[in-house]
């Protein structure tokens, strides 16, 4: 939604979108990395990772946040300032960090493939923060970018609700399958059109 409205509002009006975008991303990486480490179920060995990880990803979501709140109570005397360009670093890390659990878990679980699955399918969010990473020194266009990060987060969503689903140990009936695949392509080609109506 954050992603959507930074680029449908106008100029002045998307910075309230744009300030929370790296808030809502570390909150997302601290759950994800949880999720990484209790996946299947919780496990003594992996407690101590899961905490390390955590404590990392808690600090750089409490500075993103104390940035924004700091941002938005400058913004109504017309300031407007913009994130340095070497903190789009942290999100690529965090994301080669939930990576590098759900292979720990997938080491520990070795019997269960979701966990392995959930670490491929966690490149896709490793790619577009390199991409953002990118774009932050000119490298790509506003266009390109934007497409990538609509279809990119869709089919991440997508991948990663079909590797839950078959990881659980009760059976998913093929037209709850059926119907996320369609929902999600609908979505995926709807999010193009608009990106392309907007840019």
């Amino acid at each position: 939604m954050l992603l959507f409205l930074d680029v449908s509002l106008s100029v002045t009006e998307r910075l309230y979108a744009v300030y929370l975008q790296n808030t809502v991303l570390g909150i997302m990486l601290i759950l994800l990395a949880q999720f990484a480490v209790n996946f299947p179920h919780p496990s003594e060995k992996g407690s101590w990772v899961g905490k390390a990880a955590t404590v990392f990803l808690t600090i750089y979501t409490l500075w993103e946040a104390g940035f924004a709140v700091w941002r938005y109570s400058i913004l109504p005397a017309g300031r407007v300032v913009y994130r340095p360009d070497y903190m789009d670093i942290f999100p690529a890390l965090g994301f080669l960090l939930v990576i590098a659990l759900f292979v720990f878990s997938a080491w520990r679980n070795w019997r269960i493939a979701a966990s392995s699955h959930f670490a491929l399918i966690f490149i896709i969010p490793l790619w577009l923060a390199m991409l953002n990473l990118v774009r932050t020194f000119y490298g790509i266009t506003d266009p390109i970018y934007h497409i990538n990060m609509s279809v990119g987060v869709l089919f991440t969503i997508f991948l990663f609700s079909f590797a839950y689903l078959n990881g659980l140990p009760e059976k998913t009936t093929f037209s709850i399958k059926l119907s996320g695949a369609v929902l999600t392509s609908i979505l995926a080609l709807v999010k193009v059109l608009l990106r392309r109506m907007v840019c």
